[in-house]
């Protein structure tokens, strides 16, 4: 298994319209061209405890780093398919899609941490425990890549007949295959609190909204109304 638990990695888990079950990383991963938060689609990673909270809908939690070489399942898989790798996925766009979690409670976390969600410096906390309510709005350029489950099936029979000749990561109980990816483009993150915010939150927040083209972080307040927002 991997280190750590879900709540190390991920603020929810759930479905997202159009795109099926996913992960919601605390801090995303780039994913420009040549990145490799694009290539672990197709990829080994560790299992990673989830904790049970979830109910059936997960068993399993992945750990977002490959463990052996970036997308070697999805390369071993298509040198049986006979196509080149890009051919094993699909791709969905998803322009304003959205989703939204209430609390952090059932996926264990609490203390401090960064804005979920975003791709934010260490410098801007939030009290885990005061969050009512997190949604996210997906804009344009948003996108769902998922591995075709055919050449999946298919593939998996000829490398249990051969497993000699193919990697151990797919017959490792404690490794799983990325199959999805979401890939967050104009990303729009509401937070909605239970208290009042720490002293020169209102300045940090611009200014990680400045840092970061293409998404946008809000705050609201429970009570007043305030809502902080940069972008």
């Amino acid at each position: 298994m991997g280190n750590g638990n879900r709540k190390d990695w991920y603020f929810g888990g759930g479905t997202l319209e159009g795109a099926g079950p996913l992960y919601f990383l605390k801090i995303p991963k780039r994913a420009q061209s040549g990145d490799e938060a694009l290539s672990l689609i197709g990829s080994f990673v560790k299992k990673i405890d989830y904790g049970g909270l979830l109910g059936a809908f997960d068993k399993e939690c992945p750990e977002p780093n490959s463990e052996y070489a970036p997308m070697l399942a999805a390369k071993q898989l298509a040198q049986i398919a006979g196509e080149p790798v890009e051919a094993l996925y699909s791709e969905d766009f998803l322009p304003g899609a959205k989703r939204s979690f209430k609390g952090l409670k059932k996926f264990g976390i609490d203390g401090e941490g960064t804005f979920p969600g975003a791709p934010v410096s260490a410098g801007l906390k939030l009290d885990y425990k005061k969050i009512k309510t997190i949604d996210i709005s997906f804009g344009e350029g948003s996108f769902v890549r998922d591995l075709r489950i055919g050449y999946l099936k298919d593939g998996l029979r000829k490398i249990r007949a051969h497993p000699e000749d193919y990697s151990s990561g797919f017959f490792d109980k404690d490794m799983m295959i990325i199959e999805r990816i979401l890939v967050a483009r104009n990303l729009a993150i509401t937070v909605n609190m239970k208290s009042t915010f720490e002293a020169g939150f209102d300045a940090k927040l611009e200014a990680e909204n400045a840092a970061h083209a293409g998404a946008q972080l809000f705050i609201q307040q429970e009570g007043n109304g305030r809502s902080l927002h940069g972008g």
